[in-house]
């Protein structure tokens, strides 16, 4: 009866994980609107914060809060604040600091290289036995980039001169993308067994963080109506549940599937980046996002197993 009921736990984890991968997919959208409304921290702030009210809720709602918090070790705090303070701010950055919406398409594509960076740390932090072709499916999907940079005609001058001009984006969404997967997987061999942690928190302690560097920017958030939809399906969807829902996944549910089902997640979310944002998508993104996807394929297939 017991075996039951921890299958079924890992049944929802797995599946809340996967309605999160979902809601990523259009998240760049809203983040790139809200920056543009209210300014890089300001956004950040406001959805870190009350996204982690939000995740609090559903995790009172959906178990043990309480004991949760009690049982995470202190090394859990001290590690994951600040991964996901880099995290938070690294993306944000990543999209407010693009110069135009076509920026945003290749920062968004790096950053969605999370899942390539959460297996590369999988296999380093859990000491995974890998097979030789590992290092060609890390290989591929940073040919990828190099890919989506080309332009129409897949020219290598143009590699250069977009990624010159879009190099501050990109490395913050480099670094998200780091961050995050070592938040990921630093935050399960903690808790490991343990069934404990609270993701709620470390956003709202970041969301604070971003706040303070928001009112030392001078920001000045210009609020209408358009910008808080947006910043309600932010807080609600992305900040909250989404982030509470992959963090359910990666302590609870069948991780490695997630991840692998998060793999598509560069094609979906530059398609639905690209319609929603209103640029025009080139060949050589989605090529270049493909490239990423198989690439991270590759890598997973090379995993053997853990020690």
């Amino acid at each position: 009866m017991a075996k039951e009921k921890n299958n079924s736990k890992s049944l929802m984890a797995t599946i809340a994980g996967l309605a999160g991968i979902f809601i990523w997919g259009v998240s760049t959208f809203f983040t790139r609107s809200l920056t543009e409304s209210l300014g890089i921290f300001t956004q950040a702030a406001i959805t870190a914060f009350f996204g982690g009210v939000v995740s609090l809720i559903m995790q009172a709602i959906g178990g043990d809060l309480k004991g949760n918090i009690k049982r995470a070790p202190k090394l859990y705090w001290l590690i994951t604040i600040p991964l996901y303070m880099v995290y938070k701010i690294s993306v944000s950055m990543a999209v407010g600091a693009a110069a135009d919406r076509s920026q945003v398409l290749t920062s968004n594509l790096i950053s969605q290289m999370w899942p390539l960076m959460t297996l590369v740390f999988t296999v380093v932090i859990f000491r995974n036995k890998i097979k030789k072709l590992f290092p060609i499916g890390v290989l591929i999907p940073a040919l990828g980039l190099l890919v989506a940079n080309s332009g129409k005609n897949f020219d290598i001058g143009s590699i250069f001169i977009n990624i010159g001009k879009a190099w501050l984006p990109c490395f913050f969404a480099l670094l998200s993308a780091v961050a995050w997967g070592l938040y990921s997987n630093l935050s399960r061999k903690i808790t490991m067994g343990l069934n404990a942690g609270c993701v709620g928190i470390l956003m709202m302690v970041s969301g604070v963080v971003c706040e303070i560097i928001a009112i030392t920017r001078h920001e000045v958030p210009h609020f209408t109506w358009d910008a808080m939809g947006s910043l309600l399906f932010s807080v609600i969807a992305v900040a909250g549940a989404a982030t509470f829902f992959w963090d359910l996944a990666m302590r609870n549910g069948n991780s490695m599937l997630v991840i692998v089902v998060s793999n598509f997640l560069p094609v979906i979310s530059s398609i639905l980046s690209a319609w929603l944002l209103g640029v025009s998508i080139e060949v050589s993104l989605i090529v270049g996002a493909f490239m990423v996807v198989i690439g991270t394929i590759i890598s997973k297939k090379c995993i053997l197993e853990e020690k």
